[in-house]
């Protein structure tokens, strides 16, 4: 034996011998699952996340999703000039579609 090598301690494995004793399909399979397992994890919290923040998260949906569906209205408008008394009203849904704030 040289000099440089030392022997293995008793009952110690290498990385070598431990994946030469594991078959190969066991490792990938491990492999995927771990990966599947944090990807999981971290839909959970953000599930989490986002379930603990509804009262805030719909509401600004919903005003980004106004926003996103009167930007042409308000495009034209400012296009044609209209004046501000003016163009509020017309980019507005009616009464009978808005909610009360409150209530």
């Amino acid at each position: 034996m040289k000099s440089d090598e030392t022997e293995p301690q008793h009952g110690v494995r290498t990385a070598a011998e431990v994946r030469a004793a594991v078959p190969y399909g066991l490792r990938v399979g491990a492999a995927v699952f771990g990966r599947l397992l944090i990807v999981a994890g971290g839909l959970a919290l953000i599930g989490y996340v986002a379930v603990s923040l509804a009262t805030v998260l719909v509401p600004v949906a919903v005003a980004l999703l106004l926003a996103a569906l009167l930007a042409p209205t308000v495009s034209w408008l400012a296009r044609k000039k209209a004046a501000g008394s003016t163009a509020c009203p017309a980019s507005t849904p009616p009464p009978s579609v808005r909610r009360p704030a409150f209530g």
